[in-house]
């Protein structure tokens, strides 16, 4: 099945979704997976309403694209994700009262913490020496598997934790890359910041949309389509154009307080 790979969207999904689409409709894309961290960006912790806006248009984004094109959309989990889904707020959380709402929207999403893609194992950050795929990673879990969800809540020394780095957690550069799990050789990841896509090899990081305390790119928006064992990246050039970060200011300055900006 043609697949197209998106990166962490952190409360700007409703701006790459437009490019996710010309790229699904141009490529006749049959699946979209969603690699996590859909929640949360710099000075939004106090903007509920931004996190409702965002994921509720994610349901209907998945709605409307089974319905209207048949084409499959997937989300996985992503570290920013869990303190909602086992109500233990992070530092970068919302800070809201809404915490537990935003938590019941995420598990309406179907979350799952991998998915197979023929020889590829694709996750939000990586299965590192130590971390067995187990089958419950590959189907979306509910809120009686929290204490499953838990142990995923693990940074390594590279982000600053003591844990194993999970596969929500794993950091590209300084732990997937050097510390890798030899049985998941080919593996597709977002969670690091990557100005490009780098498909050589068969360790790839696909985390091109996250931006700057300012709302600058630090990607170019590419994405990744993978097709019969194949795969390939799809720039997209509009990104980083002057016009689009201004669109990208202008849909956060909806929600944030001047002052917080």
């Amino acid at each position: 099945m043609k697949t197209l790979l998106v990166g962490d969207t952190h409360l700007n999904s409703t701006t790459i979704l437009k490019y996710v689409i010309s790229v699904a409709t141009e490529h006749e894309i049959e699946r979209i997976i969603f690699l996590g961290d859909y929640v949360d960006q710099h000075y939004c912790a106090d903007c509920s309403s931004l996190y409702f806006y965002e994921l509720i248009h994610l349901l209907e984004f998945k709605h409307t694209m089974k319905e209207d094109f048949n084409v499959q959309v997937l989300y996985l989990v992503g570290n920013h994700e869990l303190p909602y889904l086992i109500n233990q707020p992070a530092h970068y959380s919302l800070t809201t009262s809404d915490f537990s709402e935003i938590a019941d929207l995420l598990f309406q999403m179907d979350l799952q913490v991998a998915f197979q893609l023929d020889d590829f194992l694709v996750s939000h950050a990586g299965f590192l020496k130590g971390w067995e795929l187990d089958d419950w990673h590959l189907k979306p879990f509910r809120q009686k598997d929290i204490e499953k969800i838990k142990i995923l809540d693990q940074a390594g020394s590279a982000r600053g934790g003591k844990g194993l780095g999970s596969p929500c957690w794993a950091d590209f550069n300084e732990e997937l890359t050097f510390d890798f799990n030899y049985k998941y050789l080919k593996q597709i990841v977002g969670h690091t910041p990557s100005r490009s896509i780098s498909n050589e090899g068969t360790l790839i990081c696909i985390d091109t949309f996250s931006l700057l305390p300012d709302k600058t790119p630090i990607g170019d928006g590419s994405l990744l389509i993978y097709d019969s064992g194949r795969v390939y990246k799809v720039n997209n050039l509009e990104w980083t154009t002057g016009e689009n970060i201004e669109k990208i200011k202008k849909h956060f300055s909806r929600f944030i307080p001047q002052n917080d900006r």
